[in-house]
Parts: C-alpha cells; structure tokens; sequence
C-alpha cells in the first residue's frame, strides 16, 4: 500500500504469514490459524490508527473436503489425494473407468482428446499460478466435464509431489 493514512503498511509479511499456515479451507485447522493471524493484526492495526476491531463469527454450512483415494485396478497400488472443491462426491462404491492423460490439459489439449474423453477420468497436471500463460483448474474442469469425462484429476507437475 502507498500513501494515505496506511501507506506505511507493507502487506507482503502478512501475505507470507498466511501462506505459510497451508490451504486455508473452511473448516480446517489452517483456517482457524488463519482466522487468529488475520484478527491479531487487525486488532493491532485497529489500536494503531485510533480504530476499533471485532471478529464476528458467522456460521457456514458449506463444501467440506472428506477424503480422496485413487485406486489403480489389478494392482495392490493407490494414492492419497484431496478432493476438488466444490466438486461432486464420488459414488459410494468408486468411480472405475480408464484414464486419459491431457498432459498440461490446455484447451487444445482436450480438443485433441476429445474423441477418446466420454466417460471417461480425465488427468491433467497442477500449474502454478504467476506466470502469464497459466489456465486455471477450473477451467481444465469445465472443459473435461463439457467433453463428457466421467472423472477429473490433477497430478503435480512432472518432478514435484504435494503434501
């Protein structure tokens, strides 16, 4: 921020201490964390410029992430894994089907597959955020869910692994 009664606050320490808490989703441990960090340094902003600060719960009956599972057929192999927010559940039972790898899964990635994509799961690989030609895995779900895939996954980029 510059000028203005806040000009002198640098937001990136803030930032950082934020992300070094995790994903942050409702309900979980990290957004709590979250929550405290954030009410600490807005109580403390607040005194500091003639403020006042209060934290107001608000219940929230929304998404919550249960678990997710990859069970590779014939195999005694499977990956732990997060769900996609605001995705539906996977039936009970599973959801068997091949799976179609569209590499980065850019638009013409899933042109390009489109034929073998109906009922089918399809797997494109995690990007990171900042850089100019990133496509967002909301759209990589749109677009699998618009060609008919029965399933979505998104794998790390090649050489790095999740938590």
């Amino acid at each position: 921020m510059t000028g203005g009664a806040l000009g002198d606050i640098d937001p990136w320490p803030d930032f950082e201490a934020l992300c070094r808490l995790g994903g942050r989703l409702c309900g979980t441990p990290s957004e709590a964390a979250a929550r405290a960090v954030l009410a600490d340094r807005l109580r403390k902003l607040a005194s500091r410029y003639g403020g006042r600060f209060r934290a107001i719960r608000q219940p929230y009956d929304g998404w919550r992430a249960q678990s997710g599972r990859l069970h590779v057929a014939e195999t005694p192999g499977s990956f732990e894994g997060y769900p996609l927010l605001r995705s539906p559940a996977t039936p009970a039972g599973g959801l068997p089907g091949e799976v179609v790898d569209l590499g980065r899964g850019h638009e013409t990635d899933f042109a390009r597959c489109a034929a073998a994509l109906r009922g089918c799961i399809a797997l494109v690989r995690h990007e990171f955020m900042f850089s100019t030609d990133h496509v967002h895995r909301i759209r990589k779900y749109a677009w699998a869910a618009d060609g008919g895939a029965a399933a979505f996954l998104i794998a790390p980029p090649d050489g790095l692994s999740g938590p």
